[in-house]
């Protein structure tokens, strides 16, 4: 996971290995099965999230309970 966050980060600056480890304090690493939810309706989201890999979606459902996707998150986002 932190390859990846630090190749993005290093796109824009240069981190010591000490910023680095500092940088990892904030980060927890979660994996998440196809079809399981970062967050549910209703919840409130307290925290950041970076996809190291694979995508995920953010969607809504209308009274006729079809989907309308509001965004993509793709790895690196």
């Amino acid at each position: 996971m932190f390859d990846t966050l630090f190749f993005h980060i290093a796109a824009k600056i240069v981190l010591s290995d000490p910023e680095k480890e500092i940088i990892k304090t904030f980060f927890t690493a979660r994996k998440f099965k196809r079809k399981q939810f970062l967050l549910q309706e209703g919840e409130t989201c307290k925290q950041l999230s970076f996809i190291a890999k694979g995508l995920i979606k953010s969607y809504n459902v209308d009274d006729k309970g079809e989907d309308h996707i509001n965004l993509f998150g793709w790895e690196g986002w």
